[in-house]
Parts: structure tokens; C-alpha cells; sequence
């Protein structure tokens, strides 16, 4: 059986710079409009399958060429699923007419996966992985590329739907990131599986093409970078709500691709209009997010339940409602296991589930430290009663207890795993107990560790590399999940033990045997110093402004500096001397002043070896040949000049070979100077920069030092 992966990234909420609608080209009498309904990571929250249904029933009442998909995901994450093993989930996706969904990580248990498969009334879309070998799944597995009506209760590759006389194909596809396979699987590569598929499809006469992805937003955004042919990308795994399609263009001449995705948990329907022409090229579209549980201000729902549907949702419900009521703990607080919270920070939650563990370890062995990704906590408790079913929706998963021995170096090596990719949201992010640790947001991936140290009789103290250590975690993360290969070496080492007990069934027996639980913050995990919000600020004028976290950031590398008199002046415009500083500081450029052309750059300035190096990586140039005007202001369009250059340095890409262009409309396009269009327009789509809640970008603008400051830190985070 496969290991289960858990959610490897966390959702981004994408900012409003990526288009609504994003052609202005005349419709045809060829064009042909399809509606994909699209849902992903609903994770057994049938709670609001009801109002689902009609929101659904609504948007297919308003267009006639609908399909409903899913991109994976439906196990896991509550009681029903515990109860139903996806067979509630099941009975919703047949009542409310979805016509293909895509495996999820979530979906590989594969007895449950098997039964779910032969229940369903759609097919069920896999490409990238081989069944084949795997008894309970290969009688279901079918090479073949057909129509869609006639693959239910089947594994496919692919499918073509036909809808109103038009042939749309689908090919699903699952993330293989983290997920440990058996000898008799197979994981084949994700590109040229995609080519393949896409090929067979055109020999059918498919030119729209559909790619149902549980791959996660940042994968996505590569496949349609490298695979061309692909119309739209309805993704899933990451948990990503994209307000609106991402375009992703390979240039500006070719066609795009749209990428979308909702969420989690059946919070919104996505609603995507794609309009074909007949060549299957998008070339006018309208997405959005339809809110299902928004509430009107006396907290009732604003959409309506399908009675037919809540009279099943209520049949499913009664068996559960011991577990809801059986009462397993009391806290005097609320525990935050809050997804974004659990993935990039220290919480409540995240102690008491590992002073859990590492008491129950302790009884049985030596174990001093425990660990488990943030991946592992999926929701908050109120404070008062901990019911069961609190308990087990927020720990869903089942994992047993395990013990790893480990030397100091391990541990550190470990923990530089679970936050190499904070800023993804990834599920990999460590929740401790028995040691802290302090951690560089702004380091390189693996290079973030400050300092760790681990609790003894004596107090804290730092971790020794060469000492052996037992440390608690989950049998997931033991086989190597969520990017713990270090764990996984351990346990092919023969140092691991099987403690036995199952994880939500230990937080259980800890909070019986406490009594009141009261977890607090503690100081466990830190970023750098200490919490900014603790701190007096660096710069005496930075209270309470909008860019102080950014530019602290900043003045903490030294990349910025302020007066003698602690004052930063963020308001006043920035110099091109000024930001050619920040600029030389944030990418350490070097270089002598030897050579400068410019005339009014003179040898001992303060700035002149900044200017010569900012000038040598051509992330600026002179107003001519010969003058650099070192105190003049910049505006906006040469400051996303200057940002796009420096993407560039960074990146080694061009301006040309990038995807992320916006196609935002702005109120003002007609003042941004021709040659700076398409800097605005990257700038805006990697979101360097923001146009005004009023559509405007304001060109000619003059930027302030905090303006610039937020660049630059901006610029910090790119990958090389």
C-alpha cells in the first residue's frame, strides 16, 4: 500500500493583480463557451455539501455547457470519513452529478481508494502513476482514453467529455512529492507522461484541453510553462484560493493557459468561463470564486440547502453524533491549529500535541525531544469541552507512535527540513517539545537554522551535535514523509521503535490524565531575535507604519540605514543613489568604482560603488552616457524597471522567458511609457509591485523610501 502523503503545501491566498477577464478579442460565430464547476481538498467537510448542491444547481441554470470536477482530496480530515471511509463523500459527488475527478494524495489507501472507485457514477483520472501491480486496484485500471460516460467506476489516463457537440479532454493527474512507494509501483515522469496523453487526445480530434492537477499551485504553474497544449490547469493539493484564473503565458504570442483552484473544504465553488475558438484556443475568459457559507449579518446562511441533499446529509450525520458529544477533555483556551498558523510558526496546539507525545515516549523509552510536521494538525479547538470528534478532526490521520535515535546533527538537519519552505505554507513545518529552536526566515533553504537548544535538568542547553538523542514522532514522518529523509535513514539504521499507540488516542490520555489543559506559546520556535511585535521599534518615526516589519527586515541585514538620530523618513522620496544601496547591499554585488562613466558621480561620494556595481550587473543606467543624476527621485514604472532587472540578476532569466505577466487593465495604462509596459506588467504579475484599489498604477509617481524598501525585501525572497 501506498504511504500516505499529507498536504506538502499550504494554501497562498493570491493577491487581486491576476485578470479577471483577460482578452479583448471580438468574439467569433466559431467561439464555443464552456463553464467548468470546480471543487478540490474537500477533505470529508460535508457539512455544507447541502448548500453546495445549489450553489452548483444555480451556475448550471446559468449556462448550459457546464461539467463539474473534482481535483482531488476527498478523504480525510473529519469524522465522516473516519465513519465512511469516503463513501459519504461518494454518495454527495453521485447525487450532485460530478463528471471526473482526479486522485489526490489523500485518496491512497487503497482498499478505500478500490471501493470508492467501483461506487463511483464518473471516472476516476490518473496518468502519472502504475497501478498495475497492485491487486485491489488493477482490475479497475484501464489504458484506454474514452468517453467519459462510458468510463465510471474506472481508472483512466484520460477522458474526453462530450458537452453540446464539443469533444474537451481531461487528463488527471496526482503529486508524487514526499510519497514513499512501495517496490511494486511505479511514478512515471510528469512531463512527458502529460506530452503523451495530450498527443493521444489530438489523435481523437481533442483540441481543448483540460488538466485536472493534484500537483499543488507552484507545480502547476511549471507544467504549463513546459508543456505546451494545455488550455486550463484545475488544481488541487495546495489549498490554494485563487480569486481569479493565474495566466500563464510561455510569451506574450502564445496561447495561455489558465490555472485555478479554490481552496479547501467546499468553502467556494470555482466557476471558470473559457470561451474556445476553433482552433481550441482560449481566448476570453471569466473566473471567480462562489462562496458557499458566506452569512448575513444574524449569522444565517445566505445560500439555501438542497432539501433532497440535506435530508442525506442528516441520515449520514445521526450515527455520528455520539462521537460529537463524547466529552475527552476540557481547555481554559483555545488551541490554534489553524493551518497557516501550524505550517510557519510556533502554537499551542502544536506543544500540547508534542508534550503528548514525548510523554507517552517517555514512559517507554528515553525519548527527551518529539516532533511532528504542521501538516498533522488540521484545525483549532474552542476553549471549554474537547469532544471526540474535536479531536480526531483535528488529528485525522491515525498514525502510530514511534521513537528515532538520532544525533544532535540529525535533529539539525531535520529541522532545516521543516522550514526550508515556510513561505510555501508546506505541511512539513516543525511542532516541538523538549528543545526550541530560532530560525532565519531570510536564509537560504537549509542554511535557516540559528541556533537549537534542548531542554535538560540543568535548563536549556545547546544541542550537542554528537550526542545521541531519542525523539517521538509519527510513523509518516518515521518513513520519511513530508521531506524527513534524515528520519528515514535512522529507521533503515535499525534505531527506530514502535511505541504502538495511535496519535489522537495519546493527546486523549494526556488531557484525561492532566485534567484543565492550558497550553501556551512558549518561546519554542522563534525567527531570528525575538517577535518583532515585542520589540521596541528600530527607528524612533516607524511606529505603528505600514512598511516598519519590512524595513526592520531590512535594517537587520544592513541593507538599510537611518539618521544619526534613529529616524528612518520613510515618506521621503527615494534617490536613484539611494536605492542603487539598498540595491548593491540586498544582492552584494562587488565591484570597484574604476572606470564609472559618469560625470556627476564623483571618486569619493558615498555612494559611487554602489552606483559602479548596480550599473556593471545593468540593474541601472545613466539618464545618458555620461550623467547618472545620483539625487533624483524615481517614479513607479522605473522602480518596476529596475525590479524586473534585479528578478533578473537574480534569476538569470529574461524579461521575455517569464510567465507571470498581468493582465491587469489599468485605469491609467495610457501614462505608463511604452518601453516600460512590459516591466509594469511583470512587476504586477510576480507581485513586486500593486496597482491602486481604484485600477490605477500611477506611473510618473515618485517612490518613497518605504515603497522601495518593500521591493527590495521582496526581491530578497526570489530563488535563484
Amino acid at each position: 500500500m501506498l504511504k500516505k502523503l499529507l498536504c506538502i503545501m499550504c494554501g497562498v491566498t493570491l493577491a487581486s493583480q491576476f485578470a479577471l477577464i483577460a482578452s479583448a478579442q471580438e468574439a467569433s460565430k466559431d467561439d464555443w463557451t464552456l463553464r467548468i464547476l470546480h471543487t478540490n481538498d474537500t477533505h470529508g467537510h460535508l457539512e455544507s455539501v447541502a448548500r453546495l448542491s445549489t450553489v452548483i444547481n444555480e451556475a448550471r441554470k446559468e449556462h448550459p455547457n457546464s461539467v463539474l470536477l473534482s481535483a482531488g482530496d476527498v478523504f480525510d480530515g473529519t469524522p465522516y470519513f473516519k465513519q465512511y471511509r469516503g463513501l459519504a463523500d461518494l454518495k454527495f459527488m453521485n447525487l450532485l452529478g460530478y463528471d471526473v475527478m482526479t486522485i489526490g494524495n489523500h485518496e491512497l489507501y487503497v482498499e478505500d481508494l478500490a471501493n470508492f472507485v467501483k461506487g463511483a457514477q464518473f471516472p476516476i483520472l490518473n496518468a502519472n502513476y502504475d497501478f498495475s501491480k497492485e491487486p485491489l486496484l488493477a482490475p479497475l485500471l484501464h489504458e484506454s482514453i474514452e468517453d467519459s460516460k462510458k468510463a465510471s467506476g474506472e481508472i483512466h489516463p484520460a477522458v474526453v467529455m462530450h458537452v453540446k457537440g464539443e469533444q474537451v479532454g481531461v487528463v488527471g493527474l496526482t503529486t508524487g512529492e514526499d510519497i514513499e512507494l512501495e517496490d511494486h509501483m511505479q511514478l512515471y515522469d510528469l512531463y512527458s507522461t502529460t506530452r503523451k496523453t495530450i498527443a493521444k487526445l489530438a489523435t481523437q480530434g481533442v483540441n481543448k484541453i483540460i488538466v485536472l492537477s493534484h500537483l499543488g499551485y507552484y507545480v502547476d504553474l511549471e507544467l504549463a510553462k513546459n508543456v505546451k497544449g494545455i488550455d486550463v490547469i484545475v488544481g488541487g493539493h495546495t489549498h490554494t484560493q485563487l480569486e481569479h484564473p493565474v495566466i500563464v503565458k510561455r510569451d506574450q504570442d502564445e496561447a495561455p493557459t489558465l490555472v485555478v483552484q479554490t481552496g479547501q473544504y467546499g468553502e467556494f465553488l470555482g466557476s471558470l468561463d473559457a470561451t474556445f475558438d476553433k482552433n481550441g484556443v482560449v481566448t476570453r475568459w471569466n473566473g471567480r470564486l462562489v462562496p458557499v457559507n458566506e452569512q448575513d449579518d444574524n449569522e444565517n446562511f445566505r445560500v439555501a440547502d438542497d432539501p433532497k441533499v440535506k435530508a442525506v446529509l442528516d441520515e449520514l450525520t445521526a450515527p455520528l453524533e455520539d462521537m460529537k458529544k463524547s466529552i475527552v477533555g476540557k481547555s481554559a483556551v483555545e488551541l490554534n491549529g489553524e493551518r497557516f498558523a501550524v505550517r510557519s510558526k510556533e502554537t499551542n496546539m502544536g506543544n500540547l500535541i508534542t508534550d503528548s507525545m514525548l510523554s507517552k515516549a517517555s514512559e517507554k523509552t528515553d525519548a527527551s525531544l518529539a516532533l511532528i510536521s504542521g501538516g498533522n494538525i488540521r484545525a483549532s479547538i474552542p476553549a471549554g469541552t474537547i469532544t471526540l470528534s474535536d479531536v480526531t478532526t483535528t488529528m485525522p490521520f491515525e498514525h502510530n507512535l514511534f521513537t528515532l535515535q538520532l544525533t544532535g546533527k540529525q535533529v539539525i538537519q531535520a529541522l532545516e527540513n521543516g522550514v526550508s519552505e515556510v513561505e510555501k505554507k508546506t505541511g512539513k513545518f516543525p511542532q516541538v517539545a523538549g528543545m526550541k529552536y530560532v530560525w532565519d526566515p531570510a536564509g537560504q533553504p537549509f542554511k535557516r537554522i540559528v541556533s537549537v537548544e534542548v531542554k535538560t535538568a540543568r535548563g536549556y542547553e545547546p544541542i550537542q551535535t554528537e550526542a545521541i538523542y531519542t525523539l517521538a514522532t509519527v510513523k509518516y514522518l518515521a518513513d520519511g514523509g513530508d521531506g524527513y529523509v534524515v528520519f528515514k535513514q535512522a529507521q533503515d539504521a535499525g534505531l527506530m521503535r514502535n511505541i504502538g499507540d495511535v496519535d489522537y488516542d495519546i493527546l486523549i490520555a494526556y488531557m484525561q490524565r492532566i485534567g484543565e489543559i492550558s497550553p501556551q506559546v512558549e518561546g519554542r520556535i522563534t525567527e531570528g531575535r525575538v517577535t518583532e511585535e515585542l520589540n521596541q521599534p528600530r527607528f524612533i518615526d516607524m511606529q505603528g507604519h505600514w512598511a516598519r516589519k519590512e524595513i526592520e527586515f531590512l535594517a537587520d541585514r544592513q541593507i538599510v540605514t537611518g539618521s544619526s538620530e534613529g529616524r528612518f523618513v520613510p515618506d521621503e522620496k527615494i534617490t536613484r543613489a539611494q536605492i542603487s544601496v539598498m540595491l548593491a547591499k540586498a544582492l552584494s554585488l562587488t565591484s570597484s568604482a574604476e572606470g564609472l562613466p559618469f560625470r556627476d558621480v564623483t571618486a569619493d561620494a558615498w555612494y559611487t560603488n554602489a552606483i559602479n556595481q548596480v550599473y556593471l550587473a545593468d540593474l541601472l543606467t545613466g539618464r545618458d552616457e555620461v550623467t547618472f543624476s545620483p539625487n533624483e527621485s524615481i517614479t513607479r514604472e522605473e522602480l518596476a524597471g529596475i525590479a524586473m532587472n534585479a528578478y533578473g540578476y537574480i534569476t538569470g532569466k529574461r524579461l521575455a522567458d517569464l510567465t507571470m505577466w498581468s493582465t491587469d487593465v489599468f485605469a491609467d495604462e495610457q501614462e505608463i511609457n511604452a518601453l516600460a509596459k512590459a516591466s509594469v506588467q511583470q512587476a504586477v504579475g510576480l507581485g513586486m509591485l500593486q496597482r491602486g484599489d481604484d485600477g490605477m498604477f500611477r506611473p510618473s509617481e515618485e517612490v518613497t523610501r518605504a515603497q522601495a524598501s518593500i521591493v527590495i525585501q521582496r526581491l530578497l525572497s526570489v530563488k535563484p
